[in-house]
C-alpha cells in the first residue's frame, strides 16, 4: 500500500494533500470558534437587553428607563464582584462586564419594543438556519 510513496512525485502529491487537509481543518475550526464567540456575545447582549425591556415594561414605560439600566448594570457589577472578575476582562465567548454595562447605558430613552439587537439576533438565527438547510440540501443533492 505504501509502495507508491517511494515515487517522489506521488509522495509530494500525498504530502500536499495532507497539508491541505490539515490547513482546511484548522481554518474551519478557527472560523467556527470565531463565529461561535461572535454569536455568543450577541445572544448575551440580547439577554441583558431583555432584562432592561422587562424592567421598563414593568415600570409602564414605552422607553428604556434609567432605573432599569441602573438595576441591570448593578447586577452585572455584582456578578463581577462576587466572582472576583475584573470588569474589563473579556474572553472569546463573553464580552467584559464594562462592555455590557456601557452598551446598556446607551439604550436609555430608546423604544424598548424596537431595539436593534433583537432584529440583529433574529437575522443571525435565520442565517444559521439557512446555512444548516443549505448544508442538508447539498448533502442530499450529492448523496
Amino acid at each position: 500500500m505504501f509502495a507508491i510513496l517511494r515515487h517522489r512525485a506521488y509522495r509530494h502529491l500525498f504530502l500536499a494533500q495532507v497539508v491541505a487537509l490539515i490547513g482546511t481543518g484548522l481554518t474551519t475550526v478557527a472560523l467556527g470558534l470565531l463565529a461561535f464567540g461572535f454569536a455568543s456575545r450577541r445572544f448575551e447582549r440580547q439577554a441583558d437587553t431583555y432584562a432592561i425591556q422587562l424592567l421598563s415594561r414593568r415600570a409602564r414605560s414605552e422607553t428604556v428607563t434609567s432605573e432599569s439600566i441602573d438595576s441591570m448594570a448593578g447586577a452585572l457589577g455584582s456578578v463581577a464582584l462576587l466572582n472576583h472578575v475584573p470588569r474589563e476582562r473579556s474572553s472569546w465567548r463573553h464580552g467584559s462586564i464594562a462592555w455590557r454595562q456601557d452598551y446598556l447605558r446607551r439604550l436609555h430613552g430608546l423604544d424598548h419594543r424596537r431595539l436593534a439587537i433583537d432584529t440583529f439576533v433574529s437575522a443571525l438565527r435565520w442565517g444559521a438556519i439557512a446555512v444548516v438547510l443549505a448544508g442538508v440540501a447539498f448533502h442530499v443533492a450529492t448523496a
